[in-house]
């Protein structure tokens, strides 16, 4: 009797353990899933190369250097031109876009070189502040020079 018990024990123990083993296996699988589908999106959402990557940051970082100069304050092309001319680095083209709230040419004013068509070009938006209490939008465009 005692033995038939003991055979009994160890066919229900197996049984758990069997379901035990299943239920990792499908744990892990769908972990696996889960890493496998972010890896994806996290790779294409970095589909930008490290060149592009700088561009974008010299870009920014004119525009910021310019509006903690307060050059965007006069609202004047040839202030604003030649503080580009100053901050820029010569392998470097540039064209910024100053939209917002004034006067001077509907309300936009454009300083820098024309766009190219043969070039990757690399955009970026900011916003400013002017003593006078001016919103700015400032939309720049930066491409690297034609050797």
């Amino acid at each position: 009797m005692e033995r038939t018990k003991l055979i009994c024990m160890i066919k229900i123990n197996n049984k758990k353990g069997f379901v035990f083993t299943l239920d990792i296996t499908i744990a892990m699988l769908v972990v696996f899933i889960v890493i496998l589908t972010s890896l994806f999106f996290v790779s294409r959402g970095s589909e930008i190369s490290i060149s592009e990557h700088h561009l974008h940051c010299i870009g920014s970082d004119i525009i910021t250097i310019m509006d903690k100069r307060e050059v965007f304050d006069s609202l004047d092309h040839s202030t604003i031109e030649n503080e580009l001319a100053e901050v820029l680095p010569v392998n470097y083209e540039m064209l910024i876009r100053i939209e917002g709230d004034f006067s001077i040419g509907n309300g936009t004013i454009e300083i820098g070189n024309d766009l190219p068509s043969q070039r990757i070009l690399i955009s970026g938006k900011k916003v400013a502040l002017t003593n006078q209490d001016i919103y700015l939008k400032l939309t720049y465009f930066i491409w690297t020079r034609e050797q």
